[in-house]
């Protein structure tokens, strides 16, 4: 390279770059096609990746030329904060991205490459953003010293690989499952770390009486309050200075018209079975156990075939009331829990009441599935029906004392093959069962565990679909408005089994609109199943070797 060449390079470069943009500015997206526009959209994203990867570059250039020091700053992050005008945290993530992504110069002149190279050649190509290798940047500091280097390498490549296909929320829980892949407890920490780090601050009170909170909480605590905060903390409940504000036992919001939530269309499961207005995720449990408080089943309303019939609900419960609730509902989520604890604790709430009512057509209570295998050998970990993994040993303390639902499935296509004996009316063994199997809302990409949706008719209910295991699918309130009642609208999603042959054969797969795919191609949900997304990476990764070996 001549002279001043790579300096002509760069210019042309960044001025192309400048260019593209300036254009962009100025062209009238109005007069693209559909196609065209989302194109354009899906292209301008990569690029902005891209940029990402470029400024890795830039950045340990600024640090090996030392240009902090030269101009009298006080370290790099100093430099980009005062220099680039970014914000103290910007400063902190690019240095932390650039270390972790970046490829340094050694002093000999020898290039080392990434600490995590299969993210940082996605995050070249466009395919992850920064938030993304943010995501897998936490998975990987939470790895124990212990593992050794190939496993690392591997553990960053199925992460990396998750990052192409996921949203970063989403890789969570891919990490979340991997890392208790590496950890056969289930978690980085044993019982005595878990008793060492729990806690529980309440602030001194402020001078407006606010008073903040602070802690950390074992799994155990955080099942038992996803499991009051599911049903109390529902929008329209427990709202503070609206006495039309239906409350649990009192107003017992589990029971709901035909109409559903807010006047959708639901077809759902009643009665003796799940409430109305919500559709949730589908997956597999490779043989599993749930475990659940002895609460009593709080029997509702049923109508034909266990759907509800408008105007029947539970003893004084004005369906009517809860959706007015809702429609007046203006808080956050926050503000929901905020409220639904005070309600709770006010109304006598605590480990020893027994009459919290049912939640979705279940007794309010913590709902335990857990793999056979990581039963007998005491390891592994529990997952709630909130989605929550507790250790097998605290799942097994937690269900002392309860009344064992045993069910059984079958291991490659989770359907069941056994439901225990017991004083449980039938839909409320099947709901427990579709908690179990699919954990969550079936829609993809949709991440609602199970305790926000309702028992959905696959085959709608008016159509002869019957209510049995094999015709019914979690979906969550959201979801479930973009259902149509006609299968064959192509302007809807419309969800359908998929069929014998598949290994996926059993779950439930939904076609989107011709407005997303105009082929309406089959989709499955496997956010609430990330041990079937590490499954296939860690095929593609034995197919790469075997490819390279011979």
């Amino acid at each position: 390279m001549n002279p001043g060449e790579g300096i002509h390079d760069s210019d042309s470069g960044i001025a192309a770059v400048r260019a593209g943009l300036t254009a962009l500015q100025t062209v009238d997206l109005t007069a693209l096609t559909d196609d065209e526009f989302e194109g354009l959209l899906a292209e301008f994203e990569t690029c902005r990746r891209i940029t990402e990867s470029v400024s890795h570059r830039l950045l340990i250039e600024t640090s090996d030329r030392h240009l902090p020091r030269m101009i009298g700053r006080r370290g790099l992050h100093r430099y980009l904060v005062e220099t680039l005008r970014l914000s103290r945290f910007e400063a902190a993530s690019r240095i932390d991205a650039a270390h972790a992504l970046g490829a340094f110069r050694e002093p000999s002149g020898a290039v080392r490459e990434p600490s995590l190279p299969a993210t940082a050649t996605a995050q070249a190509e466009g395919a992850i953003s920064p938030t993304h290798a943010r995501a897998v940047m936490r998975v990987m500091d939470r790895l124990p010293d212990a593992i050794d280097t190939a496993t690392r390498t591997i553990a960053e490549q199925h992460l990396a690989d998750a990052a192409r296909i996921l949203a970063p929320e989403q890789l969570t829980h891919v990490g979340d499952r991997l890392l208790g892949f590496l950890d056969p407890d289930g978690t980085l920490t044993d019982d005595r770390d878990r008793a060492r780090l729990r806690g529980l601050t309440l602030s001194p009170q402020r001078i407006d009486g606010m008073s903040e909170i602070t802690g950390c909480v074992d799994p155990q605590l955080r099942a038992l309050l996803d499991t009051v905060l599911a049903k109390w903390a529902r929008p329209g409940m427990c709202m503070p200075d609206d006495p039309d504000s239906p409350h649990p036992g009192t107003h017992d919001p589990d029971t709901i018209d035909a109409d559903g939530v807010n006047g959708m269309d639901v077809d759902t499961v009643r009665g003796d079975g799940a409430t109305a207005g919500s559709v949730t995720a589908a997956g597999r449990v490779d043989a599993g156990v749930v475990s659940a408080d002895s609460a009593g089943a709080g029997a509702g309303a049923g109508g034909p075939g266990g759907v509800a019939v408008a105007g029947v609900g539970a003893a004084g419960f004005d369906p009517a009331r809860l959706h007015a609730a809702i429609a007046r509902d203006t808080r956050t989520t926050t503000q929901r829990n905020h409220d639904a604890l005070k309600a709770f604790l006010s109304s006598g709430g605590g480990p020893g009441r027994t009459d919290l009512g049912t939640h979705r057509g279940l007794p309010v209570a913590v709902t335990l599935t857990m793999d056979v295998t990581d039963l007998l050998r005491g390891t592994g970990h529990a997952v709630t029906a909130t989605g929550t993994t507790i250790p097998i040993r605290d799942a097994w303390r937690m269900a002392e004392g309860a009344i064992p639902l045993l069910m059984i499935f079958d291991k490659h296509h989770g359907k069941p093959l056994y439901l225990g004996e017991g004083p449980r009316l039938a839909n409320n063994w099947q709901r427990r069962a579709k908690t179990a199997i699919e954990r969550g809302c079936t829609r993809p990409g949709c991440t609602a565990p199970a305790t926000m949706c309702a028992m959905h008719h696959i085959i709608p209910w008016a159509k002869g679909g019957p209510t049995d295991i094999d015709n019914l699918t979690l979906v969550c309130d959201s979801c479930h408005a973009q259902i149509t009642a006609d299968p064959d609208n192509p302007h809807g999603w419309a969800t359908e089994t998929v069929p014998p042959g598949s290994v996926l054969a059993g779950r439930t797969q939904w076609r989107p609109p011709v407005e997303i795919d105009p082929h309406r191609t089959p989709q499955v949900n496997h956010l609430h199943h990330p041990e079937h997304i590490l499954a296939e990476s860690l095929k593609r990764y034995r197919a790469k070797l075997t490819r390279l070996h011979n």
